[in-house]
């Protein structure tokens, strides 16, 4: 198994035992399983019906309120899996390296959508801003690692004493104690939001629809890591060619490292086109959109970066001080006590910035929606023009029980996003796999008493993360020695609340 790329850095010298705190987040949003639970149209072209409508299939706007205006947040989540990561294998030479690690599953929470519409008989008119797709990493190091060396130096001492200068061939006996207190934080990732402007008519039981969205690109990335070292070594000089004798001897060395330095930001946006269309046949509710996005470019790309790797070990530098009993040395025995010096850690430095643009060639969505009474479902994929592009598989279901002021519904939702790089291949950046339930609350608004007569809906959606049940099934068919200890998270911990509010009249 590939051993951890940061870790590595941390363990170039050889550090032979280490602990503190580990800890690496992936954090992301999930606007869409989140919207799905609170109300199936948003996502689901089939069930598409006012302003929630607006981006699942534009059409929904022929069928809007005379005015709408919607509201939607939620509460995030969070789970956490914990394992023991063998770095670095044991030897001979040194013990065996095993790193705790928490891993952090982190949905971010926030304004999920706003929206409002507007009618003119047959026509509507929307406009709307959905919560953006976030995935980013969070870093957190605080940790000691410690790192023994046994070797030996040969080296020769000039002495002077009685007016006359000993030369003593020596071989320096080193066991040297070192130990890195490191410090790591990294903090970013890469949004894209959109806001859309539709446009519908209804016919009756059939709608058509088209749209205008724009894409706000944004993204930073920040991380350090550094460790300040303190080595101590035990030294004993043994005298040799015709010498006898031993000389005690002492070092230190204290050398700041910085491991890694990293800085990034991008912005910048893209416009995209959409048509849909709805058919309620009674039985059964067909709803389609296409979605095409536009080739653009993100612009303004910053990225600097200082890397200083350990190369080398401290080398020897020489004595700096000794004190030698000179009755001993007339005997031809060498006793006494040194004090010798050390280099700092041989270092291999990198310092880079970039600037520039980065074309993206474009997608193409379909999504498709069949809405019976008590249940639906819809699926849909983005499909990239090219490469350097990004790409997504979705796929919902929900059954829905309508009573009388109350809906109450269950379902799962399943998101796989990813990134095609220039030579294709797909890069997994986001994955969510959800169930859960909802429901929605037909009433009209009041405040102490008073009825405004205006017609609203209440809708609330709770769901749970299905990752944490994932874990637990991967870590059952681990077969590493490297992985020990696997904790997987709790099934609760992924568990996320939404609350939503349309109005109407």
């Amino acid at each position: 198994m590939k051993k951890i790329a940061v870790i590595g850095l941390l363990l170039m010298v050889g550090f032979s035992s280490a602990q503190g705190v580990y800890e690496f987040s992936l954090v992301n949003t999930s606007p869409q399983s989140a919207l799905f639970f609170l109300e199936p149209g948003s996502q689901d072209p089939s069930r598409a019906k006012g302003i929630f409508g607006l981006f699942s299939n534009p059409a929904s706007m022929g069928f809007l309120h005379h005015y709408e205006g919607a509201l939607a947040f939620g509460i995030g989540s969070k789970s956490k899996f914990s394992f023991q990561y063998t770095a670095v294998e044991s030897t001979e030479d040194q013990g065996a390296i095993r790193l705790p690690i928490d891993f952090y599953y982190k949905e971010k929470g926030g304004l999920n959508f706003v929206g409002a519409g507007y009618s003119f008989g047959p026509l509507g008119v929307g406009i709307g801003v959905v919560q953006g797709d976030y995935a980013g990493l969070d870093l957190n190091i605080k940790g000691k690692t410690a790192l023994d060396l046994d070797y030996q130096i040969e080296d020769t001492i000039y002495y002077d004493y009685d007016q006359d200068t000993a030369v003593i061939p020596v071989t320096w006996n080193l066991t040297v104690r070192c130990s890195l207190d490191v410090t790591g934080t990294g903090k970013g990732g890469i949004s894209s939001t959109p806001i859309m402007l539709g446009v519908g008519m209804g016919f009756g039981s059939f709608g058509v629809g088209i749209g205008l969205k724009h894409y706000k690109f944004s993204g930073d990335l920040n991380s350090h890591m550094s460790g300040v070292t303190r080595t101590r070594a035990i030294i004993m000089g043994i005298p040799h060619s015709g010498w006898q004798g031993s000389i005690s001897a002492d070092a230190g060395l204290r050398d700041t490292l910085l491991m890694n330095e990293f800085g990034a930001d991008l912005s910048g946006g893209r416009t995209a086109f959409l048509v849909g269309a709805l058919l309620d046949l009674r039985v059964v509710k067909i709803g389609l959109s296409f979605e095409k996005g536009f080739s653009s470019r993100i612009k303004d790309i910053n990225v600097g970066y200082t890397v200083i790797n350990i190369s080398g070990e401290p080398e020897y530098a020489g004595i700096d001080s000794i004190v030698l009993n000179e009755d001993s040395l007339r005997a031809g025995r060498a006793v006494g006590n040194a004090y010798v010096s050390y280099s700092d850690f041989k270092k291999d430095t990198t310092i880079n910035e970039i600037s520039g643009q980065l074309k993206i060639p474009g997608y193409s969505e379909v999504r498709l929606g069949l809405g019976f009474p008590f249940f639906n479902f819809y699926g849909g994929a983005i499909l990239p023009s090219g490469n350097k592009e990004i790409g997504a598989f979705y796929l919902g279901t929900m059954t829905s029980f309508p009573l009388q002021m109350v809906t109450l519904r269950f379902g799962t939702h399943n998101r796989f996003d990813y990134a095609k790089d220039g030579a294709g291949k797909l890069i997994p950046y986001r994955f969510s796999s959800n169930l859960g339930i909802g429901a929605t609350l037909k009433t009209s608004l009041g405040f102490l008493g008073k009825n405004f007569g205006f017609p609203a809906e209440f809708s609330l959606g709770i769901r749970t993360s299905l990752l944490p049940l994932l874990s637990g099934i991967i870590s059952s068919e681990i077969e590493d020695e490297d992985i020990e200890n696997f904790k997987r998270a709790n099934l609760l911990s992924g568990t996320g609340f939404n609350l939503g509010i349309r109005v109407y009249m």
